[in-house]
């Protein structure tokens, strides 16, 4: 099970040394957005401008939640260290504890005249817009990270992240494995005989499929690195090629009469 740090526990009551009285830094939301592409830009990669409302750092003093021309003054309600105590009547007698300061939230610094645009809190709603490149390979549900193009924080805090979730849209031709392609294709009984070459489609291109003679339905060929871009990486998978041998249902008299023959010489 999950461990618990006693000694924290009981800081946190009693008023123990540690980490108290050290103010914090502040940091911002983060924010998630979906963004859809095609299943060739996830093999392409593709960039995207997007625009997201957010908080952004106030314009107007620059993010410090202070007027122009004032300045950031210790915090009176906690004395700069971002901390209060709070005393409690328990079952042990009277508890200590040190909470967050509502004043300042923990930075331990308030403005000393506050900013009239985003009153002292240094930031305000805004429209936003962020370039993302959407690397090769990405695949449907993974996300992307972008460091501080979330909210941003109080009084020049650091900001959050942005995740931006990836949606692929299915592509009829191909069927994604892994880092590899799969697809189907249908032969006919002479071919599978006799062999042939078959123009493929891939998502690197087209390329030359060699169905040696003999192939029997269902068999599986393997092309080497003409699969899926391999992500944050310089090699691709593979692309398999599943070969059904397709039976005709009617034959001409004259098909008959040479199917009939070959019947007669495999005996």
């Amino acid at each position: 099970g999950q461990r618990v740090d006693f000694s924290d526990l009981f800081e946190g009551f009693f008023g123990g040394g540690g980490r108290r009285g050290q103010p914090r830094e502040e940091r911002g939301d983060d924010r998630e957005i979906s963004v859809t592409i095609n299943f060739m830009e996830s093999v392409s990669g593709v960039a995207r401008e997007l625009r997201i409302r957010k908080l952004g750092s106030c314009k107007t003093c620059s993010g410090s939640g202070a007027e122009p021309g004032a300045k950031l003054v210790t915090c009176e309600e906690c004395g700069g260290t971002g901390q209060v105590v709070r005393q409690s009547q328990s079952f042990f007698g009277m508890l200590q504890q040190a909470v967050l300061c509502p004043k300042c939230r923990g930075s331990g610094k308030v403005p000393e005249k506050p900013c009239k645009t985003c009153s002292g809190e240094g930031r305000i709603a805004e429209d936003s817009n962020v370039s993302i490149d959407i690397p090769a390979g990405i695949a449907d549900g993974q996300s992307l990270r972008i460091r501080g193009s979330g909210d941003a924080a109080r009084q020049n805090g650091t900001s959050g992240d942005l995740y931006v979730r990836i949606t692929v849209t299915p592509d009829k031709r191909f069927v994604r494995d892994g880092d590899d392609i799969r697809m189907e294709i249908v032969i006919t009984v002479p071919d599978a005989i006799l062999g042939t070459d078959i123009s493929i489609e891939t998502v690197l291109g087209p390329t030359t499929l060699k169905v040696p003679a003999g192939t029997q339905s269902g068999q599986v060929f393997r092309i080497k690195h003409k699969g899926m871009p391999v992500l944050n990486a310089s090699r691709f998978g593979d692309h398999y090629v599943t070969v059904t041998v397709e039976i005709p249902a009617k034959l001409s008299r004259e098909e008959r009469k040479l199917v009939e023959e070959w019947k007669r010489l495999q005996q």
